[in-house]
């Protein structure tokens, strides 16, 4: 629940004497209560008239006790009033039995406990003073209203922390209400609305009361139709409107419905990371208790489409059932056709077979005429993650912890990687995962890899796999503003301002041959800016050329 800031303290002393109270002499404290106290119109009047019959020291107890707005400690009024504490304490014992006697004449302490029954015990503080409208009454010449007079009384067993009123507490209300919840729950934290009915949760119009419909909210709990989700993040959303709509759901129809919204990434986050959920069709989800069965990606479509056709089909059929009655896009059609599972012969008109072996196939890329990817020491390849490792399931544009970053496949023909296989590199923090997942290869959990190397997540970095199986990352730069300094940093190689030097290390960066002796390095480079253009990278082939018109 919210806290109420606490408002300054009323200086309970600074009060007028009473003005029955004469120097040089203490007025006469009563234990009965004068009958006119008890004949005034109001329960306010009632206590002003009460207020009026005390002492000076009477007074500083009930305004510092009973009708300030916040208590005044007992030594603080018996130091003002030059009494003992356990004077002090003496009045408060007598003043409460009086008030006590002044509430109940005038059906206030009855009025409040009929708002409390055992298994409702919170209301919102404008809903108890609408209902008992004379708590909000002002004590005359005290300009407080007797509600603090009940706050203050009853302070064991009410609690009034700002918008609430709970009793005993509003702790002990909330741990009451939600055992009650937690016994009626169905699953995945679903409870039928129609359970609150019990604890007067609906009103004459069998919609839920404003109180219940805002302690709900406070407690963060979820109203979704006739049903209540005891939770609002959108792990516990999530598989609750599975469960509550009883039927498999694409993501755009669990955007639309889940109270909580996302973005599409990070929905497919929070459905990846909950065991009870699971893909059973492209972009399409389930809870997993209803046995259906679990899809991974467009190829195992494709693959079940060719073993259903006995394992070949002609390719102008099987891109057409695979497109009209699974759904695969034809830029996934294509991508996974070139993947090993399928074997492609005769063009567009010949067939398609799903392979025995996938393992066999070797991406036919060509790494030393990849962009971004270059040969250093080590010896390794290094691939140049300009985007920094961005992982793709990230919520927020950034990676977590178990982020998987995406590694083009000319990688994984530098790193002799079957389609399907997956390779272990040791690393300083452990090991380090690079892994096929249907037709893309991932660096695996690269949040570990921004820790250990204090790594901003959009950060340039090479990513370093060594041939003998270790892994590092490298951080690109600094750049000096020397252009074949850039040249070479780009590369990946070590700076150096001897021309002949700087050709060598960039001629093996692409896999090229060795410079003929005594050839003509600056010539060289001119033709080495052409090979690095052609392979894409433009950026290495510029800096080249501004370094040769110097």
């Amino acid at each position: 629940m919210s806290q109420k800031k606490p408002g300054p303290i009323r200086p309970p002393l600074t009060h007028p004497p009473s003005r029955h109270s004469t120097k040089g002499q203490k007025q006469r404290y009563t234990r009965q209560l004068d009958p006119a106290i008890l004949a005034a119109p109001t329960v306010g009047e009632s206590l002003a008239r009460f207020a009026d019959s005390l002492d000076e020291r009477g007074l500083a107890v009930f305004i510092g006790r009973f009708a300030g707005d916040e208590l005044v400690p007992v030594a603080a009024i018996a130091v003002a009033t030059g009494q003992g504490a356990g004077n002090i304490r003496q009045e408060m014992n007598l003043q409460r039995k009086r008030i006590v006697i002044i509430l109940d004449h005038y059906g206030v302490c009855g009025k409040f406990d009929d708002m409390f029954p055992a298994d409702a015990s919170f209301r919102l503080r404008s809903e108890v003073v609408g209902t008992i409208p004379e708590l909000d009454e002002q004590i005359r010449d005290v300009g407080t209203p007797v509600l603090n007079v009940l706050r203050h009384l009853n302070a064991k067993t009410i609690e009034f922390d700002g918008e609430w009123v709970g009793r005993p507490t509003i702790g002990q209300a909330k741990a009451r209400f939600d055992l009650m919840l937690k016994t009626k729950v169905e699953a995945h934290a679903v409870v039928p609305l129609a359970e609150l009915e019990s604890v007067g949760a609906f009103g004459d119009d069998g919609a839920l009361t404003a109180t219940m419909s805002r302690w709900l909210a406070d407690s963060r709990y979820t109203v979704y139709g006739s049903d209540l989700i005891l939770g609002d993040r959108p792990g516990v959303l999530v598989p609750a409107v599975l469960y509550i709509e009883d039927r498999p759901l694409t993501i755009a129809e669990l955007q639309e419905l889940v109270p909580a919204r996302q973005s599409e990434t990070a929905l497919y986050q929070t459905l990846a990371g909950d065991d009870g959920t699971m893909m059973v069709g492209p972009k399409t989800w389930a809870l997993r208790e209803w046995g259906m069965r679990e899809y991974h990606n467009y190829g195992q479509l494709m693959r079940e489409v060719l073993a259903e056709h006995g394992g070949t089909m002609g390719r102008r059929e099987f891109s057409r059932v695979c497109r009209e009655d699974c759904g695969v896009p034809p830029t996934a059609l294509s991508a996974n056709l070139a993947g090993g599972w399928f074997l492609c012969e005769g063009g567009a008109g010949g067939t398609v077979t799903l392979t025995d072996n996938p393992g066999d196939y070797m991406p036919a890329d060509d790494p030393t005429h990849a962009h971004r990817l270059f040969r250093v020491d080590g010896p390794a390849w290094a691939f140049r993650a300009d985007a920094g490792l961005r992982g793709g399931d990230s919520v927020d544009g950034g990676a977590v912890r178990n982020d998987n970053t995406t590694l083009p496949r000319t990688v994984a023909a530098a790193l002799r990687m079957p389609f399907g296989s997956s390779r272990m590199f040791h690393a300083a923090y452990g090991h380090q995962l690079v892994e096929w997942e249907g037709t893309a290869l991932f660096l695996k959990k690269t949040g570990v890899i921004l820790d250990s190397a204090a790594l901003a997540p959009s950060e340039p970095v090479f990513l370093v796999f060594g041939d003998d199986g270790w892994f590092e990352t490298r951080r690109i730069g600094p750049f000096d503003g020397n252009p074949l300094h850039a040249a070479l940093t780009l590369a990946g190689q070590p700076v150096t301002d001897n021309p002949v030097l700087a050709l060598a290390y960039l001629r093996r960066s692409i896999g090229a041959d060795a410079t003929p002796a005594g050839s003509d390095p600056i010539i060289d480079l001119a033709d080495l800016a052409g090979q690095f253009a052609a392979r894409g990278d433009k950026d290495i082939a510029a800096q080249l050329a501004s370094w040769m018109s110097q």
